[in-house]
């Protein structure tokens, strides 16, 4: 969102610029590391892939890649299956 901001306002800044990408690679670093098998996240590395969470890291993904940042695609892609699985057994468990 930070990168956004910068891009609508016309500010240049290569300094505050790195760093962001710096930052912004980090985070998803992280975030693969911590994806489950499945594909989703848990609040805590350590606990089952939960929906909301992994809802929150998918937009997360998606606005890094909209502003510009490589998001690898198999992470999100797992990410949208668990999500999608979760919520057809949601759905189904509701019939």
């Amino acid at each position: 969102m930070t990168t956004r901001a910068l891009i609508d306002a016309g500010i240049r800044n290569p300094e505050l610029e790195n760093k962001l990408q710096e930052n912004v690679n980090l985070a998803l670093q992280k975030l693969a590391s911590q994806q489950g098998s499945d594909g989703g996240w848990g609040w805590w590395s350590t606990q089952e892939s939960d929906p909301t969470t992994t809802a929150y890291a998918v937009i997360g993904l998606v606005e890094a890649s909209e502003a510009g940042y490589s998001v690898d695609a198999g992470m999100l892609a797992g990410a949208l299956d668990f999500l999608n699985q979760r919520t057809q057994l949601s759905l189904d468990g509701q019939k």
